[in-house]
């Protein structure tokens, strides 16, 4: 019996209670400024420290967790963990062209729907990925 739920990871970069990506930067800008900061002289801005965040969970999921397909929740996130080299395939659903395994869907709005075909779409990754092996 395949376990399919074995082969997939969901993933969500910023599961802290922000409600647009404004607020979301404004949080890594406050972390960066801060005085008691010790990295403060190697993170000047806000996104450097964010790419690096994003750079060690990449490194992290790709080399320990391996996963078939990744799920991410929400755009910001499919946007960081693929450094914007992702579209739109229908409203609030996202896929990537350069990293096949990967796709996301928004947090916006009901789930209902968008959550099933993107159910769908993970299996037939992990589907294709273990037929490629």
């Amino acid at each position: 019996a395949c376990n399919i739920e074995k082969e997939i990871m969901v993933l969500n970069l910023y599961p802290f209670g922000t409600h647009k990506s404004k607020d979301l930067s404004s949080m890594f800008r406050k972390i960066v400024t801060d005085p008691k900061f010790v990295y403060r002289d190697s993170y000047t801005k806000g996104r450097k420290l964010r790419r690096h965040f994003i750079k060690i969970m990449r490194d992290f999921i790709f080399n320990s967790i391996k996963p078939k397909c990744i799920i991410c929740l929400g755009k910001e996130t499919i946007s960081d963990f693929t450094y914007g080299e992702f579209e739109e395939e229908k409203e609030g659903y996202y896929i990537s062209e350069k990293h096949k395994n990967v796709i996301g869907f928004s947090r916006k709005g009901s789930w209902k729907k968008r959550a099933k075909e993107v159910g769908k779409k993970a299996a037939e990754i992990v589907k294709q990925r273990k037929d490629n092996i």
